[in-house]
């Protein structure tokens, strides 16, 4: 394939102090892209001319920051999104599937609450048009882009740093996500066959979970640094834990709850030249599925990497 993709913008952004400790802000842009798509199998041109399509569109947002103390503000922002719309670089139409837009509202609160807590509360409601979304080709072995109708997410994260003391810090975050399709009357799913492979077809998925969107996240990665003579000695690990993960539209493949666990202890020389280390991924030896491709002829996965212990030497010039 060929595609060509030039694309301009203007945009401009202003910051206004209202009264004191409390600012104003406003962003425009203006986004203009052209798109040409040329398609050429076993030397053959697919399209008796190149396909175009010209995209443009204006975008804006406005911050309003109120600062409360030195050490804390609260902010709301509502912005608007635009992504172009694309052709498929893996088949064979010449027409693109339409822009993808989207109504942001943003809210949070940023504080150190003392010397030695920080934490930071985000709460989002995202509304998706025309949401773009790939699926298997039932044919060959690339990929139908097709657009998704009305997506809506919302939900929020609130991250934690404690800093006791000057070497040891735990970093912290828990998020909740409520994703799922508003409007997908006709999206691509592939039903399981008794006898092997998949029946492709199209379903109303329609308050479905998006793919990729688990309800729950937290991870927490503690660190201590232990000063010596001949150098500083780190231990660090992280545990991520996720809820539900599910990679297909008809919400039928997906990984159950699961949890990583890292850990790492290094030692650095005195003088920052040397830095040599002890780590280990996936501790537990968790089976966490990566990715999941159903097709006609059948659903393959893959999965992340298994236990693995290692060690490394760096050397700093």
């Amino acid at each position: 394939p060929l595609i060509k993709s030039p694309s301009y913008a203007a945009f401009a952004e202003a910051t206004l102090e209202v009264v004191p400790s409390l600012f104003v802000t406003g962003g425009i842009r203006y986004t203009d892209e052209k798109r040409s798509f040329d398609q050429v199998v076993n030397g053959v041109a697919l399209f008796p001319q190149t396909a175009k399509k010209s995209f443009s569109r204006v975008t804006y947002k406005g911050t309003v920051r109120f600062e409360i103390s030195p050490d804390t503000n609260v902010y709301a922002t509502y912005s608007t999104g635009f992504k172009s719309g694309v052709f498929n670089m893996t088949g064979t139409a010449a027409t693109a599937v339409n822009p993808e837009t989207l109504r942001a509202l943003e809210g949070g609160i940023k504080s150190d609450i003392t010397p030695w807590l920080r934490a930071n509360l985000a709460l989002y409601h995202y509304d998706y048009k025309d949401l773009q979304v790939t699926a298997r080709d039932p044919i060959g072995p690339g990929y139908v882009l097709q657009n998704a109708a009305d997506a809506t997410l919302y939900g929020g994260e609130l991250e934690t740093t404690i800093a006791p003391s000057e070497n040891f810090r735990v970093s912290s975050a828990i998020a909740y996500s409520h994703a799922q399709y508003d409007n997908f009357p006709q999206a691509q799913v592939f039903i399981p066959r008794p006898t092997g492979g998949n029946v492709v077809s199209q379903a109303d998925v329609s308050g479905n979970r998006l793919p990729r969107a688990p309800r729950w996240t937290f991870n927490i990665a503690p660190s201590l640094d232990v000063p010596l003579e001949s150098g500083t000695l780190n231990i660090n690990g992280s545990l991520f834990r996720s809820s539900t993960v599910y990679f297909d539209f008809l919400n039928t493949t997906k990984q159950d709850p699961y949890t990583s666990i890292n850990g790492e202890i290094s030692w650095r020389t005195a003088d920052e030249k040397f830095r040599f280390s002890i780590w280990a991924t996936n501790i537990a030896n968790e089976k966490i599925i990566q990715e999941v491709r159903p097709g006609a002829l059948g659903t393959d996965l893959r999965y992340e990497l298994p236990r693995r212990i290692g060690a490394g030497i760096e050397l700093s010039f």
